[in-house]
């Protein structure tokens, strides 16, 4: 918003919210939190605040990455779903992680089978109802990795009502 982070809010209720993302952080570990999202979206938030990359918050997301990509839990055994894995990449992207890594390739390449025919994403099977916000998290990691994303735009477009909004599927 181009407000400092560290001084946020409305006078007399100002938040430094960098303080608050790191009160989540565990130091020893790399975690944010508990899922993905977590981790992803404070990896996100680092890099939207300016702050410098913890190596050890990419080296821990990195390191959860199961079969394909990721999943909620950022767990190694449990099925790994789109939105997850999208958002890591997006975030590893952010935390300068090249892409031309290996992991980020193949979790990119694992998300493009999972494409529905109408070109967009569904947060469980490939072929099942295309969701807005499974497509908006897999075009905003095919950006990340410099791809194509005509298809899912496309596709995030049909699910777009005429004042703006989307439908959810």
């Amino acid at each position: 918003t181009g407000h400092d982070p560290r001084c946020f809010g409305p006078t007399g209720e100002k938040s430094d919210l960098v303080a608050i993302l790191e009160s989540d952080y565990n130091s020893s570990s790399g975690q944010y939190g508990k899922t993905s999202f977590d981790q992803g979206l404070a990896l996100l938030a680092r890099k939207a605040a300016h702050e410098k990359t913890r190596s050890k918050a990419v080296s821990f997301a990195k390191s959860r990455r199961g079969q394909y990509g990721w999943n909620f839990a950022m767990s190694k055994s449990s099925g790994d779903d789109v939105e997850s894995s999208a958002l890591m990449i997006e975030a590893l992207r952010a935390a300068g992680v090249s892409k031309k890594n290996s992991a980020l390739k193949s979790a990119y390449k694992w998300i493009t089978y999972q494409r529905n025919l109408d070109g967009g994403y569904n947060p469980d099977t490939p072929n099942g109802v295309t969701q807005a916000d499974t497509t908006s998290y897999a075009i905003r990691a095919f950006d990340a990795m410099g791809a194509s994303t005509k298809a899912a735009k496309r596709a995030l477009r049909a699910l777009q009502k005429k004042g703006g909004s989307f439908r959810s599927s």
